[in-house]
């Protein structure tokens, strides 16, 4: 009896493997995709402020029939009127009393710079980077998800990643952390890789 139960040891280990393999596996696409996730690692590296460009430099054209003005004479801002006969311009520092709309804080484009590392064996094309932008009391202010192509990204060989991000309203002392969120995300239509096959 001792010696059947000898013999069949082996067997009954290897089954108990295979159920505790079984119940680590992943059992889906998405859970694959999230463990491969998990052995990339993101830094930002950097980020600095990318200046617009100025659109509209140069001298305007002149509307069709609209004529030169004379020497000394000042266009007419948007939307004026010319004056009426016998009307007399504002003194100088005199202001309209009509209240202006106030104009929204306008956005910029920010270059970021992030290192990435891959741990393990399996990679992906390419993997959906978390950043955060929070304030000077480290309150979060938005979180804006970015794809970045990894497929030049090897084990042991860290890849640099540059991208640029447009109207991100700015104020002074705000900061940016890059992360890679664990698991299956919630919102899966913000994360490009769990839409492509399982590598």
């Amino acid at each position: 009896m001792a010696r059947t139960l000898r013999s069949l040891f082996p067997l009954f280990l290897v089954a108990t493997l295979a159920v505790v393999y079984a119940g680590c596996a992943p059992s889906s696409p998405e859970e694959q995709i999230a463990r491969i996730r998990s052995e990339y690692e993101v830094q930002l590296s950097s980020w600095k402020v990318v200046s617009p460009t100025e659109e509209g430099a140069g001298e305007a054209e002149m509307a069709e029939g609209e004529e030169p003005m004379a020497e000394g004479e000042e266009p007419m801002a948007e939307g004026e009127e010319p004056m009426a006969e016998g009307e007399e311009p504002m003194a100088e520092g005199e202001e309209l009393m009509a209240e202006e709309p106030m104009a929204e804080p306008e956005g910029v484009s920010i270059q970021f710079d992030l290192v990435v590392h891959l741990r393990g064996r399996n990679r992906l094309d390419g993997l959906t980077v978390d950043l955060t932008q929070a304030d000077a009391n480290q309150q979060e202010k938005a979180v804006y998800h970015q794809w970045v192509d990894t497929s030049n990204v090897l084990k042991g060989s860290p890849g640099q990643v540059t991208f640029v991000l447009e109207g991100i309203v700015m104020e002074e002392g705000d900061v940016f952390a890059a992360t890679i969120v664990p698991g299956v995300p919630a919102d899966l239509s913000a994360y490009r890789e769990f839409s492509e096959p399982a590598p």
